[in-house]
């Protein structure tokens, strides 16, 4: 087995990955779950794409699920997002 490729994303990449990878979420469902738009999760998942250079989301997760990849956070966590009143 080869060693596990690090890849560096940030808090925000980071938890749309999570939400990627515990159900197989829509941009839609990640979206409303994380508080963000459907556009920002699809900017987020495109950043992840790159870094990892899987362009498929099965691939992606099964990659992850597998421990082909060590994921490192970096850069501040940015608040949650305030709703209009």
């Amino acid at each position: 087995m080869t060693e596990p490729r690090l890849i560096i994303l940030t808090p925000a990449q980071r938890a749309v990955l999570g939400e990627l990878t515990r159900d197989g979420a829509s941009n839609t469902e990640i979206a409303a779950r994380l508080n963000i738009g459907a556009g920002t999760v699809r900017n987020h998942l495109h950043a992840v794409h790159q870094a990892t250079g899987i362009t498929s989301r099965t691939a992606m997760v099964v990659a992850l699920l597998r421990r082909q990849f060590v994921v490192r956070t970096v850069g501040p966590a940015r608040p949650p997002r305030r709703e209009n009143p």
